[in-house]
């Protein structure tokens, strides 16, 4: 985050950035440490829903291939190990448990 950036701005920013997406809505869900030895990084869960593909499009060599799967499918990859970035797994769990109505019937049973 850039020096009195509240969270959920970074993550409007760098979805623009990185995804050339922008967000009707975002969501705080916490924040997770994933480094609590040598470095001290804190990363904060943000959700962002109503989303919709920017007409401007970032620099190529800064940008990521966005992809759509539904929440069903991220927790499949997250459990078969398919998803294996900290942050990105613990996301998406908390997402699963915050939205359980998008989530299939088997996996919401865990």
């Amino acid at each position: 985050m850039d020096e009195g950036e509240a969270p959920e701005q970074a993550a409007a920013r760098e979805l623009a950035e990185e995804a050339g997406i922008g967000a009707g809505h975002f969501k705080s869900i916490g924040v997770t440490d994933p480094f609590t030895t040598l470095v001290r990084t804190r990363d904060h869960l943000i959700i962002a829903t109503e989303l919709y593909e920017l007409a401007a499009r970032p620099p190529a060599d800064d940008m990521v291939e966005p992809f759509n799967v539904s929440l069903s499918t991220a927790v499949e990859y997250v459990l078969n190990g398919s998803i294996t970035h900290t942050t990105s797994c613990l996301l998406i769990l908390r997402a699963a448990f915050e939205y359980p109505h998008y989530v299939n019937a088997k996996i919401a049973g865990l």
